[in-house]
């Protein structure tokens, strides 16, 4: 191809029928190729730059340009992914997750390989703010279920409320969870509607068998026999709830890396106890060595 680009060259500066000497089609030959390498020169160099540059550098001046944000958010993280800069920001306790590039910005989810990679970081983040108030949590436990062979030393938190359906057709399923994959259960009262049961669980200090049991289910409880200790450990227990984004019961937390599952789907729950327990043994492997 580019012996036939050439040859048209050197037809158009010397005309169909003359002839030039051996020096002179040097000379032209010579002359075009410093050109190709000239016009392929600043391409080459802009495909490099490209490549070299975070696309995290810039990013808010980005989002200014070509989006509107609120007038008040806090940034939680910022990182590439590949020509994106993925960034998630939290306004009025809500993360929003952004993906910019040069000329655009993206707000939504994005996928690869079929799996979520933006639900998987907002996980992450949750995790990271479910562990910093995990000694919060372990003050708000009212029940606790140990299992008869606990090969590690793993729990879940369940938040529950003892008036809600959902967490009563689960309490018999993480039972058989619990051990089958050798993990603490730890019960964390958040009542959406009535606190008196709730109360009433912590008053009594209840085991998991009483909390679970049909008597209690179906037991009415009385306002006078409601503790001032079981008043204060559920309004604790919202408290700290709503502050790690709780608003659905059951919701289920992986203690050791805050990861959440909501609602009663209990086959979701046991394949994310596998997936927690593959990496958590992983861990201690690498940690033994």
């Amino acid at each position: 191809m580019m012996k036939k680009l050439f040859k048209k060259i050197e037809k158009s500066i010397i005309g169909p029928h003359c002839s030039i000497s051996f020096v002179t089609q040097m000379i032209i030959k010579t002359a075009f190729i410093i050109a190709v390498v000239i016009m392929a020169w600043p391409h080459e160099s802009k495909a490099e730059e490209t490549a070299d540059k975070d696309p995290c550098s810039n990013v808010f001046q980005q989002i200014e340009e070509h989006a509107f944000l609120p007038e008040k958010f806090t940034v939680i993280s910022k990182k590439p992914i590949d020509n994106l800069c993925e960034v998630f920001i939290e306004s009025d306790k809500k993360l929003l997750s952004l993906y910019v590039s040069d000329n655009y910005v993206l707000v939504g989810d994005i996928f690869q390989g079929k799996r979520a990679l933006t639900r998987r970081a907002i996980e992450e983040i949750e995790g990271r703010v479910v562990l910093e108030s995990r000694e919060q949590l372990e003050g708000c436990v009212a029940v606790s279920y140990t299992p008869t062979d606990r090969n590690l030393n793993r729990s879940i938190y369940m938040i529950s409320d003892p008036d809600c359906h959902y967490c009563n057709m689960a309490n018999d399923e993480i039972i058989y969870l619990s051990e089958r994959y050798g993990f603490n259960i730890k019960v964390i009262l958040y009542p959406l509607g009535d606190d008196r049961k709730s109360a009433a669980v912590a008053c009594r200090q209840m085991t998991f068998e009483d909390y679970i049991s049909e008597e209690f289910a179906s037991e009415k409880i009385q306002e006078n026999s409601v503790c001032e200790n079981g008043i204060q450990l559920v309004e604790k227990s919202k408290q700290v709830a709503k502050k790690i984004g709780i608003n659905a019961v059951p919701t289920f937390i992986f203690a050791e890396t805050g990861q959440k599952v909501a609602g009663a789907n209990m086959q979701k729950l046991e394949t994310e106890i596998i997936v927690n327990l593959a990496a958590f043994e992983k861990q201690l492997i690498a940690n033994a060595n």
